[in-house]
């Protein structure tokens, strides 16, 4: 459950379509926030949003391997979550083996982490969608990372890939959103600006919906309710 002070945030973020927070940061001039598609929803209806808990790690190269990987950020990570967080992971271009599984997700959700998107894979899909823990990814693998990949650190500014443009940067605090049709990441200090246009978004949406189902012609539908008249860009 979400609680603290990003609840109610974060409770009015979850009623959105990350469609119309998209539109939304892009009327504002703030394209690029959309993670790549690849990263999907286990399960359809796995929905999330909260402040995002970064997290980073890489990959365990050849010179590493003599070590073990420092196990500490792997474990202090769980200790610095807090209600309602998502994990957002950057792999590092990590695409082997899954960083996160059944067990990642019960030490999470404990703390109150109420979801992840993740760069990269996962390990135990129908245990993840049976828990119902929202996860995002880009393939689930049996492949376990043992000396194949290391956490590096968290709550840190981290990169994941975009839909539009290249790289989205994540900061800890940033807002995330997701839903069947994709993950976008909303700035923490614009989250309340983009909160009010989307809920004016669905009241037009709302209107223009009733209108078309009554047969009204659908230019002058649209022509007397504007999206985005609302939304003041840059």
């Amino acid at each position: 459950m979400v609680s603290g002070p990003h609840a109610v945030l974060s409770r009015r973020l979850a009623r959105l379509d990350s469609s119309i927070v998209s539109d939304v940061l892009d009327e504002l001039g703030v394209s690029g926030q959309v993670a790549a598609a690849e990263i999907r929803a286990l399960a359809a209806s796995m929905r999330v949003a909260g402040p995002a808990f970064c997290i980073q790690g890489r990959e365990v190269g050849a010179d590493d391997a003599v070590e073990s990987p420092d196990p500490k950020p792997a474990y202090e990570m769980f200790r610095h979550m807090y209600a309602g967080c998502v994990a957002v992971l950057d792999t590092g271009g990590f695409h082997m083996a899954g960083p996160w599984g059944e067990n990642t997700a019960l030490s999470a959700a404990v703390r109150g982490c109420s979801g992840v998107v993740i760069d990269g894979g996962t390990r135990d899909g129908p245990e993840l969608t049976g828990m119902q823990f929202p996860t995002f990814a880009r393939f689930t693998t049996p492949v376990r990372i043992d000396h194949r990949w290391e956490h590096t650190g968290f709550e840190v500014p981290i990169t994941i890939p975009a839909q539009v443009g290249s790289m989205i940067t994540v900061n800890p605090g940033d807002f995330v959103l997701g839903d069947a049709d994709g993950v976008v990441i909303v700035p923490a200090d614009m989250v309340g600006d983009v909160i009010e246009a989307g809920e004016e978004v669905i009241r037009i949406e709302n209107r223009i919906r009733n209108e078309l189902v009554a047969g009204v012609d659908r230019e002058d539908v649209y022509r007397r309710n504007p999206r985005f008249a609302h939304v003041t860009g840059p």
